[in-house]
This record gives structure tokens, C-alpha cells and sequence, in this order.
């Protein structure tokens, strides 16, 4: 019997359904009275009027969330990272991944990108270990 062998690669992809409901939300009323709102600050007419941020607790927190949503797609966006291993099985290409982690913000930092891209390769060799399947270091 042939030893499997898979050489692993880690992929960051753009993840085009971000979930950025703990920065807030856009709306057509202000929610609490950290809400700002959006017209007054240079949004279009054709844009929602209010900006309800959260998890914050001041006018400062809410203005930096409205920032950073704001700056969304220009400056930053979130992606996913993942771990994938090709491995030929009765000649047939098999493409195994990890799970993946998305919703992470870009420009995060790479210490803390190159941190989950190790979690995705670890998750992964639990996962090629499980089916005998050695990897190329």
C-alpha cells in the first residue's frame, strides 16, 4: 500500500458577506442617542440617514465606529483564511481544507494573520492525520 501524502497551502480569500453588526447598522432612525447621523456628515441623499452603532458607551466610541464603517471596501475589508492539501486517491485529485476562519479584518496585522492561518494548518493535519494522510513538511 502507497503512503498518501498531502502538501498543505494556506489561502486568504475575500469574504464577500461580511457580518459588520458589532460595528452597527444603517437606518432610516436614530436607535439610541449615540446614533449619528449620516447626512450631516457628508453621506449621499440616496443613503440611510442614521448610523446606530455598538457596543460602545460614548459619542468617541460611537464616531470611531461610524469611521470604520464607513471606510469599508476603501481602506479595509474582511476575508477568510483557510488551510488546503491535494492528495491523489486511485489517481483522482482530492482537495481536503480546514474549516476556515472568516469575517477577519484585513488590515488586522500580520502577526495575528499568520496566527489563524497556524490554527487552520493544525486543524487541518488533525484532519489528513485522522485519514492516514502524511504531510510535506
Amino acid at each position: 500500500m502507497n503512503t498518501l501524502k498531502a502538501k498543505i497551502e494556506i489561502k486568504r480569500e475575500d469574504d464577500p458577506i461580511a457580518d459588520l453588526s458589532y460595528l452597527g447598522s444603517w437606518g432610516r432612525t436614530a436607535k439610541t442617542d449615540l446614533a449619528i447621523n449620516h447626512h450631516e456628515n457628508g453621506g449621499g441623499r440616496d443613503e440611510f440617514e442614521y448610523f446606530n452603532p455598538e457596543n460602545v458607551e460614548n459619542a468617541a466610541q460611537a464616531q470611531e465606529n461610524y469611521e470604520r464603517m464607513r471606510a469599508y471596501g476603501n481602506s479595509w475589508e474582511t476575508i477568510g483564511i483557510y488551510a488546503t492539501a491535494e492528495v491523489y486517491i486511485s489517481g483522482v485529485r482530492q482537495t481536503l481544507r480546514s474549516g476556515g476562519l472568516w469575517g477577519i479584518e484585513s488590515d488586522s496585522g500580520e502577526e495575528y494573520l499568520k496566527s489563524v492561518e497556524a490554527e487552520q494548518i493544525a486543524e487541518l493535519k488533525t484532519i489528513l492525520s485522522e485519514l492516514h494522510i502524511e504531510t510535506e513538511d
